[in-house]
């Protein structure tokens, strides 16, 4: 046989906070995870209440706009190329994936001490 598992409220919690993180970064911001236990003799169950809210789009997607240094020319030469679209849902997944894709590409001409935390998104 398998050995007992016991129900921890404490794990219940963490569950709840990761399920709430994970929506925050899929873009509902405003996510309400909770969860309701029942106890019924020596058996445990858990319902977890979701109340994801409304779910954020990108907007306007600017590559900074107010600098013409050759970093900011070359990223913005290569926007086209961009995953961020407006009216796209926010990821973090894909911010994470842009950030690599414009790293990739400032290596290739030649800025190989360009790193992905040079990259960051100014959110509004």
């Amino acid at each position: 046989g398998e050995p007992p598992v016991f129900y921890d409220a404490t794990s219940a919690e963490k569950s709840s906070t990761m399920m709430r993180s994970y929506l925050v970064n899929k873009g509902f911001f405003f996510a309400n995870v909770n969860y309701q236990s029942h106890l019924k003799k020596k058996k445990a169950s858990l319902t977890y209440l979701i109340d994801a809210g409304p779910r954020y789009k990108l907007n306007k997607i600017l590559f900074d706009p107010d600098n013409e240094n050759a970093v900011s020319i070359l990223v913005k030469a290569k926007s086209n190329q961009s995953l961020l679209k407006p009216k796209n849902p926010f990821d973090v997944n894909i911010l994470k994936q842009e950030r690599e894709r414009i790293t990739g590409n400032l290596r290739e001409e030649g800025y190989y001490l360009f790193n992905r935390e040079m990259v960051y998104y100014d959110l509004d």
